[in-house]
């Protein structure tokens, strides 16, 4: 099985003097979302963390079957404890865990499909308009992965390919690369289901004091600002129009601000909540924001109304000004986003 990059926090350290039960209590109190990857004696182990609980384990040991659950996590760690492996781990956002969970226990529902009889593209369309949770894995003849496709509510939100280097891609160079071995003979197609579940916050504490320099602490103001556009969006042209819109303008901006880029797995927003796992500034995330809402606002209406709908989304933004005034004006976003609020 494929697992996505995340970003990187940990990289390949020796088993010979790291101590993986005590790395694991660090992951926990961290309230860590990603994964620990244990490589050792051509076996590859991991183990999942969702806001800092083991919530997942998977073991790949060559031609053997996968390993999966407490009997996997048990194994990473007895097997962590040898000499001559290496450690690493990998954060992800919540909800690409969830993804990933989800891969691990999909139930089956189209198997062999051959690349012969079946086209691709037609199939994505289908899963998109089934609103499909669950993933397609791409098969060689000899039964090894080739890539996988991953949806959420009928969306692509994740695509990987493992080249014959061994190099993983992912987001769109992995989606060509799937595109284009999927027009050869014999390759195999595997669609799978999955039910997704939301990502739990209580317990979490809430620090009392704004922190003006973390990039974190402004999150939620930017979420509710984000929720306020699509309440203006959708209440005027229906239902949904924003989230397509939105996640339309973050693949066309990418190239300017990667760490929206939906298949980089850095930045994702859902109802009125932001989840970010990337390292970027507070300005440079600000100007995304703004930049996103900005074209999502002009392409829904055209171009031709966008002064009107801007004037009805300052409108409802005033109860978030009302809200949050300090962090409004604490992280400068009424300066840096004095195109969408208006004080």
């Amino acid at each position: 099985m494929l697992i996505p990059k995340g970003v990187l926090v940990h990289k390949e350290l020796d088993t010979s003097y790291v101590k993986i039960n005590e790395l694991i209590n660090h992951l926990k109190s961290q309230k860590f979302s990603g994964y620990l990857q244990l490589l050792i004696d051509d076996i590859e182990g991991f183990i999942f963390f969702k806001d800092g609980t083991i919530i997942h384990g998977l073991v790949n040991k060559g031609k053997e079957k996968m390993t999966t659950g407490e009997d996997a996590i048990n194994f990473i760690q007895k097997k962590g404890t040898s000499p001559g492996g290496t450690i690493s781990t990998n954060k992800l956002s919540p909800s690409k865990i969830d993804i990933i969970l989800n891969s691990v226990e999909g139930e089956p529902v189209y198997k062999n499909l051959y690349s012969e009889f079946t086209s691709l593209n037609n199939l994505i369309k289908k899963l998109r308009n089934e609103k499909h949770n669950g993933h397609i894995e791409i098969m060689e003849p000899k039964e090894e992965e080739l890539g996988s496709i991953y949806f959420k509510d009928g969306n692509v939100v994740e695509s990987l390919f493992s080249t014959k280097n061994g190099e993983l891609l992912s987001g769109r160079d992995a989606l060509r690369q799937i595109s284009e071995v999927s027009k050869k003979p014999g390759i195999l197609f595997n669609v799978y289901k999955g039910e997704y579940r939301s990502v739990s916050k209580e317990g979490i504490e809430k620090p009392e004091k704004i922190d003006y320099e973390d990039l974190n602490g402004m999150l939620k103001v930017l979420g509710a600002i984000i929720g306020g556009v699509e309440k203006v969006i959708d209440q005027t042209y229906g239902e949904n129009t924003f989230v397509k819109a939105f996640r339309s303008v973050l693949i066309d901006i990418s190239e300017d601000f990667p760490f929206l880029d939906p298949f980089a797995a850095e930045f994702e927003y859902k109802d009125g909540e932001i989840e970010f796992v990337g390292n970027e500034d507070r300005d440079g995330f600000t100007k995304g924001i703004q930049e996103a809402l900005l074209l999502t606002i002009s392409n829904v209406s055209e171009g031709k109304d966008s002064e009107k709908l801007i004037a009805k989304v300052r409108e409802e933004l005033k109860s978030v000004l009302e809200k949050f005034p300090n962090e409004i004006t604490g992280f400068k976003i009424d300066e840096k986003m004095k195109n969408i609020i208006e004080l």
